[in-house]
């Protein structure tokens, strides 16, 4: 899946992606993020939907990397 940081919270090490145009947020911790990346507030990130971070926990976004060009344009059509 494709979508954009929209809101992170460094001190907590944690964010959320919502994915366009369905308005799915999905969250995240810094450690699900591809080594050596860091999270930006607004970066188009590509990522993979795992089980929730405890039981009964909705789904989280996990090897988080950002998006390459082609990724997000073949999302666009």
């Amino acid at each position: 899946m494709v979508g954009t940081i929209t809101y992170l919270n460094i001190p907590r090490r944690f964010g959320f992606i919502t994915v366009a145009p369905t308005g799915e947020r999905y969250f995240f911790h810094v450690t699900n993020f591809q080594r050596g990346q860091q999270p930006v507030l607004d970066g188009q990130v590509e990522f993979e939907i795992g089980p929730g971070i405890s039981l009964g926990k909705p789904p989280q976004a996990i090897n988080v990397r950002y998006a390459t060009a082609g990724s997000v344009e073949a999302v666009s059509r």
